[in-house]
């Protein structure tokens, strides 16, 4: 177990929620979120052409791009990877896959949509003046409001494969997975969907929690290696420290 790593991982997600929470702090965070939504709505869509180019990255159906996407980075890491250990790398994949969707149903819709933990809508139907991409293209199945936005679903999604990725992926394939991250979630901020805090502190802790919850103590490790077993019909427990200096 790397009870250090774990401790930082909860001590900064304990910070976070604090500093959100404590009346002092939060005026920060609300001052911070305003500023940052005003200056990405304004600065970005500014022009027709990037309009549309923000509406389109933010479309429902890239959503269904982004799916390619991940699986491209997880072969692309398979592939780097030693042959006796591809096993390995592959059970790290699906696993990432599996706690990425149990946490975005089980965590953020059902716990803090639930019960509402923290209600508040989002930016675009908060501050005024506002660029509504809705209002200026008719599409269809796109989102740029919602009225609890707090944690942000699709950001939670990415920060926990940008954590889980960097964990398992060579340092140059990380960087890049990182890239594809913030420029994923930029859309939402751009538009108004979500406040910075929904993502820095929402989302990021909850990624952070979880993914250090099953990389820094045995639970992930016992995980990982029965699935291997299960799908692989393989012995043998899983070193994230080998495997990584093989990659």
């Amino acid at each position: 177990m790397k009870s250090k790593q774990f401790t930082l991982s909860l001590f900064i997600v304990l910070f976070l929620y604090a500093s959100f929470l404590m009346p002092t702090t939060r005026l920060l965070w609300d001052a911070l979120d305003q500023e940052v939504f005003r200056f990405l709505n304004t600065y970005f869509l500014k022009y027709g052409l990037l309009q549309y180019f923000w509406a389109l990255v933010n479309h429902k159906y890239m959503d269904f791009v982004e799916d390619g996407i991940f699986l491209l980075f997880f072969i692309l890491s398979i592939q780097k990877t030693a042959p006796h250990l591809r096993s390995q790398k592959t059970v790290h994949y699906i696993f990432s896959i599996v706690l990425g969707a149990c946490i975005i149903f089980f965590i953020n819709k059902l716990f803090f949509r639930s019960y509402a933990i923290f209600p508040r809508e989002s930016p675009s139907l908060t501050l005024t003046p506002c660029i509504r991409i809705t209002e200026i293209l008719p599409w269809q199945l796109l989102k740029d409001s919602t009225t609890v936005s707090f944690p942000g679903d699709h950001a939670t999604l990415l920060l926990i494969f940008g954590l889980l990725y960097s964990a398992f992926a060579t340092k140059k394939l990380s960087l890049a997975a990182w890239g594809y991250v913030i420029f994923r979630i930029l859309p939402r901020l751009i538009v108004g969907a979500h406040w910075f805090s929904d993502i820095a502190v929402g989302s990021f802790s909850i990624a952070l929690f979880f993914t250090s919850l099953f990389l820094y103590t045995p639970l992930g490790v016992r995980i990982m290696d029965w699935m291997e077993k299960i799908l692989f019909k393989r012995e043998g427990v899983i070193n994230f420290e080998t495997e990584n200096t093989l990659s």
